[in-house]
């Protein structure tokens, strides 16, 4: 999530980020964008994206 951290250089604290991060990862999947993996190493996480697809569908109520 580091790299992703600097990549996107959001000004709010490390903890708050993470959780924005993993929340629009979900948000990803649930509409069908992509499909992923968390993994930590030592006391860092990664992503593993394995699908991602170009087509969105909405989400519902939305």
């Amino acid at each position: 999530m580091k790299r992703l951290r600097e990549r996107l250089a959001m000004g709010s604290p490390v903890k708050l980020q993470n959780s924005i991060i993993r929340r629009v990862m979900a948000d990803l999947e649930k509409i069908g964008d992509i499909d992923y993996t968390e993994l930590k190493k030592g006391r860092e996480f990664q992503f593993v994206i394995s699908s991602c697809s170009p087509k969105l569908q909405s989400l519902p109520g939305h």
